[in-house]
């Protein structure tokens, strides 16, 4: 699919920049727009469905390129993760990387888990308040008389 037309330079240069680091505010700044309306401007433009297309567009272009995808990120951290799985002989590797590609510490392996479980949704980091028996929260504003508030 290719990328939609902009209507200006100024939008194109926000998608590439906004594809280097996924923070609107900054990159609305690095594009040109105003340091004070960078943040509302970033918000805006990410809603436009043009804008949108025109950035995943550039994302499957670095996909194609790298041949990076989500799918090969996730096998390497599995391979950390469970490198006894894989069992990959690397023949001809000197003892000492050899050691370090096929046997990661535990903080590596944990670290690997960490981000396959993210990954898989298995985090719920989202705060959520709920009232009695999964129910929305009831509010009570409580009224006490004292300075100030007495009528007269």
């Amino acid at each position: 699919m290719a990328r939609p037309e902009l209507p200006n330079a100024k939008q194109q240069a926000f998608c590439r920049e906004y594809v280097k680091d996924f923070n609107g505010a900054a990159a609305a700044r690095r594009a040109g727009y105003s340091k004070t309306g960078a943040a509302p401007q970033a918000s805006l433009l990410l809603t436009k469905p043009n804008i949108q297309s025109y950035i995943g567009g550039i994302l499957r272009d670095r996909e194609r390129r790298s041949e990076i995808s989500v799918d090969k990120i996730v096998q390497g951290f599995a391979r950390i993760a469970w490198p006894e799985e894989y069992g990959e002989k690397q023949e001809g590797l000197a003892d000492g990387l050899r050691a370090v590609l096929l046997e990661p510490d535990v903080k590596d392996r944990l670290s690997a888990l960490d981000k396959l479980a993210r990954h898989m949704g298995m985090y719920d980091d989202k705060l959520r308040l709920e009232g009695k028996d999964g129910g929305p929260v009831i509010f009570k504003t409580i009224y006490e008389k004292g300075k100030g508030d007495e009528e007269g």
